[in-house]
């Protein structure tokens, strides 16, 4: 029998490309409740646009794409961000107000999917294959992972999701978030954000460039 897979080694978002279709499949098929796997497959889209994999969108927004309830919606982030499948940033606007957060896919979970994907492949199977066949062998893969375990290179720490409302002071704020978790989740400026989206959605399109011209 496989162990469990609990420690990864020294890895990058680089490692990993994924359309948006496979990222919809292995998300929901990571074990999160039925809910909550079909809202974070229907950013999949979104994420895979991005390099480092990141969903900065407002709940309310995800809601009325998806179909779900805003509540329903901030519960599924929730389970992600405990789950280890997803980390959670608190951005912050010029003016000191709360924006969206900023989710991203965790190495440990990139490295479930990319395993996932070569599995498939060894089983000559795709994701429209029959279904049955496709989620036997992905549940066999998920089984092997723990997404908790972080890995040596990723400082993302786990946190509950927020929603976006205003806050009147930044500092306090952010200290009582931190107190709620164990680590506390991380805070950035809306500047710095939109500069790593600009940056990351480039590294994406040149690596699907790249990856067309060897296939050719």
């Amino acid at each position: 029998m496989l162990a469990k897979v609990t420690f990864l080694s020294c890895i990058t978002m680089s490692d990993f490309t994924f359309s948006g279709y496979e990222l919809a499949c292995f998300v929901t098929h990571s074990g999160l409740s039925r809910s909550a796997g079909h809202i974070l497959s229907q950013c999949a889209n979104l994420a895979a646009t991005t390099s480092e994999y990141f969903i900065h969108k407002p709940h309310r927004l995800i809601a009325a794409e998806t179909g779900y309830s805003q509540s329903t919606v901030v519960r599924a982030f929730r389970e992600a961000v405990n789950k280890g499948i997803l980390s959670v940033e608190i951005v912050i606007g010029d003016h000191r107000e709360r924006r969206a957060n900023l989710y991203r896919f965790t190495p440990s979970f990139l490295a479930f999917a990319q395993q996932a994907k070569n599995a498939l492949i060894e089983s000559k199977l795709k994701i429209s294959s029959a279904a049955t066949k496709v989620k036997a062998v992905l549940a066999k893969t998920l089984a092997l992972f723990n997404f908790l375990s972080t890995p040596p290179c990723q400082n993302d720490t786990p946190s509950p999701c927020q929603d976006d409302v205003a806050i009147k002071n930044k500092k306090s704020q952010v200290k009582k978030t931190k107190r709620s978790v164990s680590g506390g989740a991380g805070t950035t400026s809306l500047k710095k954000l939109t500069s790593w989206i600009a940056k990351a959605k480039a590294k994406a399109d040149n690596l699907r460039l790249s990856k067309k011209r060897t296939q050719k």
